[in-house]
């Protein structure tokens, strides 16, 4: 967004598809960067611009990126990072911005209210209605901005087959299910930085008898989370053990103990609050674990502790699941569906909002003009949504005569 001689952007990310490996725009003259969340296809081309340039984003999302990036051996963004909280305006000249937080899979997720000139857009992120943090939709439709003349609005579940959603309360409930009709052990397959579904696969656990067995990395996210809340679960709750022996663990272990400037005591309380366990123990009942793995190390795991029978959830957005033959991921579900002892559910609930969901938002904030982001289907807009306006990359839109330019 430009006003004056001020310029900002609201999120530089990197798309799923791998399609483009550069920001899609000349970056000269940027004075901000605003990052809604810490998935990559958000913040992912921002290494991509000058290294101090400002970049505003919660505390919590800036500690899920750099885990990230840590964990997985990769060099951290440069970063000149500027913390943002909820609902604080941040002005950058003429130009102001308050993030609004919002319901997604990320725990922390802003949508954007930004105004200049006497014009006001909103950028809606991602978001939905349908996570622990629901609340925060209903309270925006009950309190939304006024007189928007231009609001950006993700579609990421257009189109898609599986209208019907669940929601993260359905979630834990066949969870919960799963987890006292299996005699084995529930193995899940899920995002680590998904905190609500860590959440959800806490409470079926402790309410099916089982414990909740966790990596090193998930044990960290946890611990990170801190910054923000003491509500949510981590290793020295009762009910959460850490696979922090043994292959499982070497290279997450191996990760932590070579940066103490990032982790500090965290593999010392790990086994000083005993909340640490190994495959011999798990071995000993394996009944009693519900266990967050990777997928490809559960057949190993299941080898090792000389398990048969068993439960494998995969708990991401099925679209996963598409890979390629003879890859990793289609070995070990070639070997899941020729396991018979072995039973496979998919589980999830997405991280982004319905047609219902998106529908509510843009009904109450009724903005002049809709503009389709973050989807595969921006020409089906206007059969859904009014005052829709459709832009192709390079195409710019003056707020002021609502004229479209193209960007020269």
């Amino acid at each position: 967004m430009r006003s004056g001689k001020r310029r900002i952007l609201l999120d530089a990310g990197l798309p799923l598809d791998g399609s483009a490996t550069t920001l899609p725009l000349r970056v000269e003259g940027i004075d901000a960067l605003f990052v809604s969340h810490c998935h990559p296809d958000h913040y992912g081309l921002a290494s991509q611009l000058p290294e101090d340039l400002p970049v505003y984003l919660g505390e919590l999302t800036w500690r899920f990126i750099r885990a990230r990036h840590v964990f997985m051996n990769e060099d951290l963004p440069n970063f000149t990072t500027r913390f943002m909280h909820p609902w604080e305006t941040i002005d950058i000249g003429e130009i102001k911005v308050t993030p609004y937080l919002m319901d997604h899979s990320s725990p922390e997720a802003f949508a954007f209210l930004v105004e200049a000139d006497g014009k006001r857009l909103f950028y809606s992120g991602d978001f939905r209605g349908h996570g622990r943090k629901g609340k925060l939709l209903k309270n925006l439709l009950s309190n939304p901005p006024k007189k928007i003349d231009a609001m950006l609005v993700e579609g990421t579940t257009l189109g898609r087959k599986d209208q019907h959603q669940l929601s993260e309360a359905d979630v834990e409930q066949e969870l919960l299910s799963i987890a006292q009709n299996e005699s084995g052990p529930v193995f899940i397959v899920c995002s680590g930085q998904n905190i609500d579904r860590i959440v959800s696969i806490f409470r079926a656990a402790k309410k099916a008898g089982r414990t909740l067995v966790i990596d090193i990395y998930t044990a960290w996210i946890l611990e990170e989370m801190r910054c923000v809340t003491q509500n949510t679960p981590a290793m020295d709750w009762g009910g959460i053990k850490v696979l922090a022996h043994g292959w499982p663990a070497s290279r997450q272990y191996a990760t932590a103990k070579s940066q103490p400037d990032i982790f500090g005591g965290f593999l010392r309380r790990i086994y000083s609050l005993n909340a640490d366990i190994n495959l011999d123990t798990i071995r000993s009942n394996p009944g009693d674990y519900m266990i967050k793995a990777n997928l490809w190390p559960i057949k190993r795991m299941l080898q090792e502790t000389g398990t048969s029978k068993a439960t494998i959830i995969y708990s991401l957005w099925p679209g996963y699941m598409s890979s390629e033959p003879g890859s990793r991921d289609m070995e070990i579900f070639e070997w899941i569906n020729d396991a018979p002892s072995l039973t496979f559910k998919q589980v999830h609930a997405s991280g982004h909002a319905d047609l219902e969901s998106l529908q509510a938002l843009v009904k109450t904030i009724a903005p002049a003009k809709v503009i389709p982001i973050h989807t595969e289907m921006k020409n089906a807009y206007d059969k859904h949504f009014q005052q829709v306006c459709l832009l192709d990359d390079g195409q710019s839109l003056t707020l002021k005569n609502m004229e479209n330019s193209k960007r020269k």
